[in-house]
């Protein structure tokens, strides 16, 4: 991520007293700015989106592209791992909560639309993935779905890219990347002359919101706003069993509304 587009989050702080609100904002900044500067000395190229206290005392939690660490600013201590309280895992409602709100900036004009049904499933796959295989042929009959698909090819399978470039330079990329995934195309096959150079920026575009999603793994979906991970079909079915009015951590799911 560009330094230069860095953004960063104040604290928020709630005050009693409107006098003092200014004051108080003025060194939430001071501190968040601290926390991003003291970061930075570790690490200059650290991509920080988001800074913000805690209430455990002195300890700020630091948002990375969806992942989140924590940072004792006093002692300039990073802290990985998972906050657990009560049993539960503060860390990653956290994590949901902040990958919930990303899904809807999604541009889902720039992904595969599949289908025309009420519950919007977003996926990121990678086209050799067996997972991502396995998932899309329980998926491809459900009527019930709208598919936005994000390509996400993997170093591990070297073919990837090139299959989904296959797929964005297709006439009909929603079926060919149905073959795709069914193998059709596992053999050798040449890119349209021409085309690879015009499908790189969606390409690009799509690696980009996995990577602000945190996506390290594939298939990563977000059902209804409600993330995923992997092939969990018994999760997805749950989920859209729950239908549309389905609420994902923020009480929205993805909306699909194209750039104009």
């Amino acid at each position: 991520m560009d330094m230069k587009k860095m953004v960063i989050v104040p604290l928020a702080v709630a005050l009693i007293c409107c006098g003092g609100a200014a004051h108080a904002a003025k060194d939430a900044k001071d501190i968040t700015t601290q926390v991003i500067e003291e970061l930075h000395k570790i690490n200059p190229a650290a991509p920080v989106d988001a800074v913000s206290k805690t209430d455990l005392d002195g300890i700020y939690e630091v948002v990375m592209n969806s992942q989140i660490f924590y940072f004792h600013l006093k002692t300039k201590t990073l802290i990985f791992g998972e906050m657990i309280r009560d049993k539960k895992s503060l860390t990653a409602e956290r994590k949901a909560q902040i990958q919930a709100l990303l899904t809807q900036a999604l541009p889902l004009d720039k992904a595969l639309k599949i289908g025309n049904g009420p519950n919007a499933v977003v996926a990121f796959n990678d086209p050799d993935c067996p997972f991502c295989r396995k998932a899309d042929a329980w998926l491809k009959n459900r009527q019930d779905i709208t598919l936005y698909v994000f390509l996400y090819p993997l170093p591990m399978h070297p073919d990837a890219a090139k299959k989904s470039r296959n797929i964005l330079c297709a006439q009909n990329p929603a079926e060919t990347y149905r073959e795709t995934l069914a193998g059709k195309w596992d053999k050798a096959f040449t890119l349209p002359a021409g085309c690879e150079e015009k499908v790189n920026a969606v390409l690009d575009e799509h690696m980009k919101w996995g990577q602000k999603l945190g996506v390290t793994g594939t298939p990563a979906f977000w059902i209804n706003g409600i993330g995923v991970a992997g092939a969990d079909m018994p999760r997805i079915e749950e989920i859209l069993k729950q239908g549309a009015a389905g609420k994902a951590a923020d009480g929205n799911a993805p909306k699909d509304n194209p750039k104009k």
